[in-house]
């Protein structure tokens, strides 16, 4: 099963390279506008999401968070801590700064947030299939957010529509989102039997 998650990833994280600066921010655009136009985004205060990389193809988060700050909500960032994540508030993308594996992340000393008082978590994703199952790049890290038990946010994978696929290959840690946002639109999932 690795051997066949290490080629989708490879497959689709080339697709996502593939895409030119003005694809990239076209979709993204198209993705956010979705999202703030929904009940999910209506619903929430609280919202975590994470700085997409441009260097691997990911879509742009930056709007998104401009939009979570001047409608007065509150952004969450996640900072890499060991092999986990903890989710620190900011009010300005400035306050970001470059961590481990190049991802901009909340600075060491910035108040870490409760889990509980998350409303949405945007999630990062190589692929996503029909159940909600998340390819993400292969460290777990929010494999083991999604599987906190105080997570009760709705989960929201963030992706182009390319990355909607027929099939995930599922370990037993692997851990579904509850809907995906693309550029044609919100898919919400059925909960897991």
């Amino acid at each position: 099963m690795q051997a066949a998650k290490q080629q989708l990833r490879q497959q689709l994280s080339a697709l996502c390279c593939s895409l030119s600066e003005e694809q990239r921010q076209t979709h993204s655009r198209h993705i956010t506008k979705f999202l703030i136009e929904s009940t999910l985004f209506a619903d929430a205060h609280n919202i975590a999401l994470y700085w997409g990389l441009e260097s691997l193809g990911e879509p742009s988060t930056a709007e998104l968070l401009s939009r979570i700050l001047d409608s007065g909500r509150c952004a969450f960032f996640p900072r890499m801590r060991g092999k986990t994540l903890e989710f620190c508030s900011i009010s300005h993308p400035s306050q970001l700064v470059t961590g481990p594996k190049g991802v901009q992340q909340p600075p060491c000393g910035a108040p870490v947030v409760d889990l509980s008082t998350l409303e949405l978590l945007i999630v990062p994703g190589l692929g996503f299939g029909p159940g909600g199952e998340r390819l993400g790049r292969g460290g777990g890290y929010y494999d083991r957010i999604l599987a906190c038990s105080e997570l009760k946010a709705m989960t929201l994978g963030w992706a182009y529509s390319f990355q909607q696929i027929e099939e995930i290959p599922m370990s037993a840690h692997d851990c579904r989102v509850k809907g995906v946002a693309t550029e044609r639109g919100i898919v919400l999932y059925p909960p897991a039997q």
